[in-house]
């Protein structure tokens, strides 16, 4: 076996990065921390509406349960979400490429006041106020949550039978959350003694703090939190003592 990744994305994301991680010749190790819950609802109201906006591929999936229209042009925090938005038939999808600011700076681009309100479909527990900073925009934010995300209530056997090997290993981590929410699992699986075998590689400074408490061997941060970043990470940050 190459170098273990563990994909610690919701099932929903997972088999994109897994693919990415395999291409780039490491094997990849399902384990999501987290898990999607869409929020029951009425269809979302498309009254005065410009554009769409999504953090994450789970809130596209979400949105796409709730909101009939798939013409209105939607706005991506990034590619993985961009791609999942087109599988639920959104036509005019853009990504941001980047994090929430990049894709609150896409939006203050490319939307008029004018033209309507921005339908925002965010999680329960959102870290970026999208809606504060396109305010200096004269753009109107409609937030609604569509998802929350839960812990798992464990890592899957697979993920479990590598750290078991001890063999050095990366961990894939693209927010504080889940990378608490991995160290949590690791260590109620009674396999914290794996951590100092294990590389966290993290979407953002911010990330890496949260990791940090953990015991990894070596945390690492992508240069930009983009996830081409983030697995560039995989091919300069040291594994291992």
């Amino acid at each position: 076996m190459t170098r273990p990744v563990f994909i610690t994305r919701p099932a929903l994301q997972a088999p994109l990065l897994a693919g990415e991680v395999g291409r780039r010749g490491f094997t990849p190790i399902l384990a999501p921390c987290l898990d999607l819950e869409i929020l029951p609802g009425p269809p979302l109201d498309d009254t005065g509406l410009a554009a769409l906006a999504v953090t994450s591929a789970n809130g596209a999936a979400a949105l796409a349960k709730r909101f009939a229209r798939r013409d209105l042009p939607l706005y991506a925090v990034g590619e993985t979400t961009a791609i999942v938005a087109r599988q639920w038939g959104f036509t005019r999808v853009e990504s941001a490429d980047g994090d929430g600011a990049a894709l609150a700076r896409l939006l203050a681009a490319r939307c008029k006041g004018k033209d309507g309100a921005i339908l925002y479909a965010s999680g329960s527990d959102t870290a970026y106020d999208l809606g504060a900073a396109l305010a200096p925009h004269a753009l109107q934010v409609r937030q609604v949550a569509v998802y929350e995300m839960q812990v798992a209530r464990s890592l899957p056997q697979a993920a479990l039978d590598v750290l078991d090997a001890g063999a050095e290993a990366s961990v894939l981590l693209m927010s504080a959350r889940t990378a608490r929410a991995f160290g949590d699992l690791v260590t109620i699986a009674g396999r914290d003694r794996a951590l100092p075998h294990l590389t966290a590689l993290c979407l953002s400074p911010a990330i890496a703090d949260s990791a940090r408490a953990y015991g990894f061997a070596r945390v690492a941060a992508a240069t930009e939190p983009s996830q081409a970043a983030l697995l560039d990470l995989l091919e300069t940050a040291p594994s291992g003592h």
